[in-house]
């Protein structure tokens, strides 16, 4: 009864590989649609094959098979007949004895038809298991040939390269096709899946007993009880996927491996930097001068120490609570860097931050990502290694903010030569995603840290800055509350 009635019917469906002439069977239910009418919304889509010879003619000329038109398509049909699906399942090779059919095209026919059923293939058995259609194309971009046989030998390989199929799906997969609950596999992806979800709550890694506890979810028991995780994962050849730090004075630590490569890169790179000194000879007295005259700053002592002392550096950070003239000492950088005539580049991690600094600065600042240049088709960066930043130095504010995955990246885009300054106050914002990176730099003594003290006149007012300075020495400040004393609301 829900059928229209001009026979007409529009079917929503997700399904990749779907070409005109293409016979589909769908299992779904009828609605109608307030706007659109009577429809069909399906569930699934299972290629059928033409019932027609018409149908067949269509379905060889569509955009599916590149290289045959209607006129080689009908050609095909009249030679083979009845036969024609049967020549293609089985015998394709007998294309070859249709007359205009060149090895060229018979290959590029093969292909498309090899393709074709090997996408069904995937539908079919991802929807068995209860996946949406969408996955196919990526899950046969990914495997081509022989995809299945390669899913059914590690379903959780799905998890680890195919996007937006986490553990809980692949999971699903494996156990339908029967791998047991303590398979060795479905433990190291379950370690793996628990690392992975641990970075989106900021861990660079976890210990074992952590590991155990986050895994009894996915598992359904306790690791532990199995004894220690790192024989299992020396079995599975853990190095691919798992770094293990192992420590004679603390307990061994597990890292996903594309964190703990990044890591270590920081980590080596900022070691590098560290050795480099800048041999900048210049009249200090010219320079405060001229700084105090283009940009009208008369720097304090501690903030002359910090823009030489950035300046001979291969890397440096400037740090310091609020009102302490963090924005002031890199402005005057700047200028040095204008007055000395070294190229520059300022970048921040949001573009709230990058906005301000231009701002301030009075130069054009960037985000991070708008830097190093976003490349959606390879998914990395332009500015790499092999390609890096033109600029002989590079200033990031609100540094705080900028995790151990957007770090590696920027340092692998600055010369070894460059010089990179870091801003920011470890006390403030965080990173979303994993580590703590400015905070563990400073803590590390690894690189010259210009920490400023002496709050300005400006600042010296202001509650804000004078609670946070309270905060910070560990005092509680005397906050007035109109909620506890209501005559402050008068």
């Amino acid at each position: 009864p829900n059928r229209p009635k001009d026979g007409m019917l529009v079917v929503k469906v997700t399904r990749p590989n779907t070409v005109e002439g293409m016979t589909l069977e769908f299992h779904g239910s009828f609605i109608k649609d307030p706007k659109y009418g009577h429809q069909f919304i399906a569930q699934s889509a299972h290629e059928v094959l033409p019932s027609t010879t018409e149908g067949f003619i269509a379905y060889l000329s569509s955009s599916h098979f590149h290289g045959i038109g209607p006129v080689k398509a009908k050609k095909i049909v009249k030679h083979f007949g009845e036969k024609t699906m049967e020549v293609f399942n089985t015998q394709i090779e007998r294309l070859k004895e249709v007359a205009g059919i060149t090895e060229k095209l018979f290959e590029q026919i093969k292909q498309g038809w090899e393709k074709n059923k090997e996408v069904n293939e995937i539908m079919q058995f991802l929807m068995e298991y209860g996946m949406s259609a969408v996955f196919a194309t990526k899950v046969y971009h990914h495997y081509g040939r022989n995809c299945v046989n390669q899913i059914k030998e590690d379903p959780y390989d799905l998890a680890r390269n195919i996007e937006g199929v986490g553990f809980k799906k692949a999971d699903a997969v494996a156990l339908a096709l029967g791998f047991a609950v303590d398979s060795p596999l479905r433990i190291k992806a379950c370690i793996q899946h628990v690392l992975e979800s641990s970075e989106q709550e900021g861990h660079c890694f976890l210990y074992e007993e952590q590991i155990s506890a986050g895994a009894e979810e996915y598992l359904g028991f306790d690791l532990a009880q199995m004894g220690t995780l790192l024989p299992m994962l020396e079995e599975l050849e853990y190095d691919e996927d798992i770094a293990v730090l192992r420590s004679e004075t603390d307990k061994d630590r597990f890292y996903g491996k594309r964190l703990y490569r990044n890591e270590q890169y920081c980590f080596e790179k900022m070691s590098r930097l560290s050795k480099v000194k800048h041999d900048i000879q210049i009249d200090e007295a010219e320079l405060y001068d001229h700084i105090q005259k283009n940009v009208g700053i008369e720097l304090s002592d501690e903030q002359r120490t910090a823009v030489l002392g950035m300046l001979r550096s291969g890397v440096s950070g400037l740090t310091g609570s609020p009102g302490v003239g963090k924005t002031a000492t890199t402005k005057a950088v700047v200028e040095a860097l204008r007055f000395l005539g070294i190229s520059f580049s300022l970048c921040a991690p949001t573009g709230r931050a990058s906005k301000r600094m231009q701002e301030v600065i009075g130069h054009e600042a960037k985000t991070i990502h708008r830097l190093l240049v976003w490349d959606p088709v390879n998914n990395g960066f332009a500015h790499n290694e092999k390609n890096p930043l033109g600029a002989e130095c590079v200033i990031i504010d609100e540094f705080s903010m900028v995790d151990i995955h957007l770090a590696a990246a920027l340092l692998k885009a600055i010369p070894e030569n460059s010089m990179i300054m870091f801003i920011g106050d470890p006390d403030q914002l965080p990173p979303v995603g994993p580590g703590n990176f400015l905070h563990d730099l400073i803590d590390s003594k690894v690189i010259n840290i210009y920490r400023l003290t002496k709050i300005f006149r400006q600042a010296a007012g202001s509650s804000i800055v004078n609670f946070s300075h309270a905060m910070n020495r560990g005092e509680v400040p005397n906050i007035e509350n109109p909620l506890t004393e209501p005559h402050l609301w008068e």
